[in-house]
């Protein structure tokens, strides 16, 4: 800082003026002292202007290269938040234009179902119109979730109440792929942003009921520091081929499963802006079949037990449970 530079300048100043006053003398009975007093003076002067300047460019340098990498992974960030900014409002857009076809859809299969009620020719599509009003239902829930999150700031949920429903939910939007949770979510974790990781999580299981319909699996549990929390989603298709491995989510390719590519795009998008990370790996190393996708978050808050310390071992009930 400037401020630092000029008190340095002034007190080198300040001791200079001081050596005219009260020095020591040095000692010239001798001429040949005078040479070894030079050559001194001049070993020492090189000696400290090589260190001030070697240290003051390798410090400058160095930081000349710490700027230039920062700046280069600002301009990537950049870049990619641009690409799913572009995509998001791509989405919103078309989120706008199919609410009137949905409309009508969901009031021609109410038309439908009333008229099964007294037509025999369509009694035998009853089921079928029910699921289709269901799916209906949760192409209008998705819009208003999308309207939600442009006008609600936050929203906190805890993990086990709202992993519960979102499972609920995913099931009927896939009511013909096995699916399974496996353990028990922490019930002492909350997250800032569900609704973001809910959509991730969708198009997490959306890719891995696409690639196997017959074992689609989904778990949550604390990393082993404690500090994140980890979803983890299997399946047992075929794996994620050699050749994309390096550019998933870092551009929109095209799925060998009839996908855009799009939806992992969005995804790792949206797990570095909550400064979390999503990792693809094979389930099995042995034999690379099925893929294993790890969406890790930071944990914003931990409850308190009801003993009024974190950590109390639980009781009888929780056990059982």
């Amino acid at each position: 800082p400037w401020q630092l530079m000029a008190w340095l300048a002034a007190f080198a100043v300040a001791c200079y003026a001081v050596l005219g006053f009260d020095s020591v003398p040095l000692n010239l009975d001798n001429p040949a002292n005078l040479f070894d007093y030079y050559r001194a003076g001049m070993w020492v002067n090189f000696m400290v202007s090589v260190g001030l300047i070697a240290w003051f460019v390798a410090r400058m340098s160095r930081a000349l290269r710490l700027r230039d990498a920062a700046l280069g992974e600002a301009q990537q960030r950049l870049l990619h938040d641009e690409r799913a900014v572009a995509l998001g409002v791509q989405a919103a857009t078309v989120a706008h234009e199919i609410g009137t076809p949905l409309s009508t859809i969901a009031m021609l299969s109410e038309e439908l179902r009333d008229a099964a009620r007294t037509d025999k020719g369509l009694a035998p599509y009853k089921a079928d119109l029910e699921l289709l009003e269901q799916q209906m239902g949760l192409c209008t829930s998705a819009l208003a979730r999308l309207r939600s999150r442009a006008t609600t700031a936050t929203n906190r949920q805890p993990v086990d109440e709202w992993l519960e429903s979102f499972a609920e939910q995913w099931r009927l939007r896939h009511p013909h792929v096995k699916f399974e949770r496996i353990g028990t979510p922490p019930a002492d974790v909350s997250l800032d942003d569900t609704v973001a990781v809910s959509q991730i999580l969708t198009i997490l299981l959306d890719n891995a009921a696409r690639a196997s319909r017959d074992h689609v699996t989904l778990s949550c549990a604390l990393t082993a520091r404690g500090d994140q929390v980890e979803f983890e989603v299997c399946d047992a298709g075929p794996g994620i081929p050699a050749a994309l491995r390096g550019s998933l989510g870092a551009v929109p390719v095209e799925s060998t499963q009839g996908g855009h590519g799009v939806g992992l795009y969005l995804a790792f998008s949206a797990a570095a802006r909550l400064k979390g990370s999503i990792e693809l790996t094979d389930v099995s190393s042995i034999k690379p079949r099925g893929t294993r996708a790890v969406l890790r978050l930071p944990l914003t808050e931990r409850k308190i037990s009801g003993t009024g310390r974190q950590g109390a071992a639980p009781s009888n009930t929780e056990k059982q449970a």
